[in-house]
């Protein structure tokens, strides 16, 4: 399946850019409500289907280098396109933003509110890792570029658990699926 020429695709990728617009329009204007629905949940909702969007298509990518190229440094690959997507654009806007020092870290009624941003600050935001140190995210709008690092970390691992196994991969899905399954077992809540 080409992503390219998918309608579904773009129909998904268009309602997400919506529900962030509106969310964020209304919100400045200070417009909340709709009726009875709460508009604010629709920008979060808009950010969880690009997250999907963007799984599946970086699935399909996966797929296509797997089929191409093997299991030969499909992790490897993979994250160095995807670092060599992202970082250069947010190296930027992070450095222009610090070294402007007009960060602006939330949208609120009316007008933006800035944030007073350390060097720490600055220096997780460059390299993306804000949300694990809990520092500042100096552009509002970067709170979810940690989390689509750590999707693309994760994406690869996800990929050869599920495609179906090869020869190479029983032993490593076997294990993947214990380890997996285990860990869904401990992170469940105990009843008491």
């Amino acid at each position: 399946m080409s992503t390219s020429d998918n309608p579904n695709l773009d129909f998904l990728r268009a309602t997400a850019v919506s529900y962030v617009f509106i969310s964020h329009l209304t919100f400045f204007r200070g417009i909340y409500y709709l009726g009875p629905l709460r508009i604010v949940p629709l920008g979060y909702w808009g950010v969880f289907i690009f997250f999907v969007h963007t799984s599946l298509v970086l699935m399909l990518s996966l797929e296509r280098q797997w089929i191409q190229h093997g299991p030969k440094n499909l992790f490897w690959s993979f994250i160095i396109r995807r670092c060599f997507r992202i970082f250069p654009l947010s190296v930027l806007v992070v450095s222009l933003i610090a070294l402007s020092r007009i960060p602006q870290q939330v949208v609120e009624h009316g007008y933006f509110v800035g944030a007073a941003a350390t060097k720490w600050d600055i220096l997780s935001n460059l390299l993306l890792i804000q949300d694990l140190t809990t520092g500042v995210s100096i552009l509002g709008p970067l709170w979810s570029l940690p989390y689509e690092m750590q999707m693309y970390l994760f994406l690869p691992f996800l990929f050869l658990l599920f495609r179906p196994p090869d020869k190479l991969l029983v032993g490593y899905l076997a294990l993947a699926r214990v380890w997996s399954c285990s860990g869904l077992y401990f992170a469940s809540p105990v009843d008491t």
